[in-house]
């Protein structure tokens, strides 16, 4: 790898989706020391503070990976390599200069996480001095122990795209959780940067505080440094490839049954567009594909209420931003071109949200006629999908205004943080208090408490949003182009 590579790749950072997405570390950590400040269960010890990092180590470290990987697949496929690709170096040195921009750029963000928390332990007056080295040692091993991790993302977003890295992603860190203090560790390359923390945490895997005869403090972090490395370079002297088709060449005279299909999509209008534009891809796997998944889990467990919790913290959240990203992505370089064919700007922006809201809502229907079977009661069903149906149209329409608004990537990594809040403030009792303020978990608490007319309140914040979104679109990319 030359060093001339390195500095092209620095220039490609310096304002690029990567660069701002990092800045997630610095926000995760004061995230993590407020919570701290304000939750009455934390230990109030250099300890406590610590074992917040844990919503860093288990959950949004690799998905930040995934994603910081997946757009710089997405950038150098849309600039076709910035001019590099006709330069005289080979593609693996391309991407190995790449990789290791990956890594220092991780490497900081983790730094944001752990150091940002110091300055809330000085306020509280916590006993005792800074742990300062310990906080360092705990960037080092995450940062080694998820080379792997990263060399595995940026083969699979190259190969299939940043969705496909973000999903794997997903799932590879749910797994990495149970695995982690399991006997077969060393098999889940998502698990060796959680193990490599417990240490350091002084929590088990899913967050609960380590006792002090635990097993868990016995666990030597450097054995994940080992396989990390020995991966990180198989994974980085393995040839890249995509699963993506070649384009067909296009025939110089059109069939008779495409002359068709053009003047039916004509009469039809905007509905009919939108469904064309995201006709080949994964959006309708995922509205249809993930709620026979997780159905099928809550009769195989027999515990659909567990599962319907999982679905309104993990599911709505996260799929709101990754559904918003995959509609946006089509025409996101294509909306100027839009905005000057004779159609409504505002009824092509309403009917994209449209669209995915009712297919997320088609999606979430056919997931409760499982629990349906499961004899749940029809009232919770019932007051469920109302929650639902009003709190999936506010967060769509949040999340499409942030991919129109910033970037599809600036939408993920939102969502994923979001994400992991509503894990921890709705699934924990460190939500006592706070979750009303909190809309990503209204989904599960609303139901939980009885209090219905929190759909009421996210009708109006969706209606706030979609007119934003559509004044946005109207101010900015029609004043740009007259």
């Amino acid at each position: 790898m030359k060093v001339v590579l390195i500095q092209s790749e620095s220039i490609k950072l310096r304002r690029s989706s990567v660069v701002k997405i990092a800045w997630i570390g610095l926000c995760m950590g004061l995230i993590s020391g407020t919570l701290f400040m304000i939750s009455k269960q934390s230990k109030q010890s250099w300890e406590g503070i610590n074992a917040w990092h844990t919503l860093w180590t288990t959950f949004l470290y690799p998905i930040v990976i995934a994603l910081m990987a997946g757009l710089t697949a997405k950038r150098e496929k849309s600039a076709r390599g910035g001019g590099t690709w006709w330069r005289p170096y080979s593609l693996r040195e391309l991407r190995a200069a790449e990789y290791f921009w990956l890594v220092i750029i991780i490497a900081v963000t983790t730094a944001f996480v752990l150091l940002a928390s110091i300055p809330f332990g000085i306020i509280a007056a916590l006993p005792g001095p800074v742990p300062l080295l310990q906080l360092l040692k705990l960037c080092f091993f995450l940062t080694v122990s998820g080379l792997a991790i990263m060399a595995i993302q940026q083969k699979l977003a190259y190969a299939a795209g940043l969705i496909a890295s973000l999903l794997l992603s997903l799932a590879g860190t749910i797994s990495g959780v149970v695995m982690a203090e399991h006997r077969l560790w060393w098999m889940n390359p998502w698990s060796w940067p959680i193990r490599s923390s417990l240490v350091f945490t002084g929590t088990h895997a899913n967050g609960i505080p380590m006792e002090p005869n635990d097993p868990g403090w016995t666990i030597s972090p450097w054995l994940t440094v080992v396989p990390s490395v020995l991966m990180a370079v198989v994974m980085l002297s393995l040839p890249y490839f995509t699963l993506q088709k070649r384009k067909q060449r296009a025939r110089t005279k059109p069939e008779k049954k495409d002359v068709v299909y053009k003047s039916n999509f004509t009469i039809t209008g905007y509905i009919a567009a939108e469904l064309v534009k995201t006709k080949k891809t994964i959006l309708y796997w995922l509205c249809f594909g993930i709620p026979l998944l997780f159905g099928a889990i809550a009769l195989w467990r027999s515990a659909p209420m567990n599962i319907l919790q999982l679905w309104s913290i993990l599911v709505l959240p996260f799929g709101a931003a990754l559904l918003s990203a995959l509609v946006w992505m089509p025409e996101s370089g294509a909306w100027r071109i839009l905005c000057t064919r004779p159609v409504s700007i505002s009824k092509l922006y309403l009917t994209k949200l449209m669209v995915v809201w009712g297919l997320a809502n088609a999606g979430t229907l056919i997931f409760l006629l499982f629990l349906l079977s499961s004899k749940v009661s029809l009232v919770i069903l019932g007051s469920f999908y109302l929650i639902y149906c009003a709190l999936s149209f506010a967060l769509l329409a949040f999340n499409l205004w942030m991919a129109v608004r910033f970037n599809v990537g600036m939408t993920l990594g939102a969502g994923a943080v979001f994400t992991l809040l509503a894990l921890i403030i709705g699934g924990t009792g460190l939500g006592q208090g706070i979750w009303p303020f909190f809309p990503w978990t209204w989904g599960w608490m609303a139901v939980k408490e009885g209090t219905v007319w929190y759909s009421f309140l996210s009708i109006l914040i969706g209606v706030i949003f979609s007119w934003a979104g559509v004044y946005y679109v109207k101010s900015t990319f029609i004043n740009n182009d007259q």
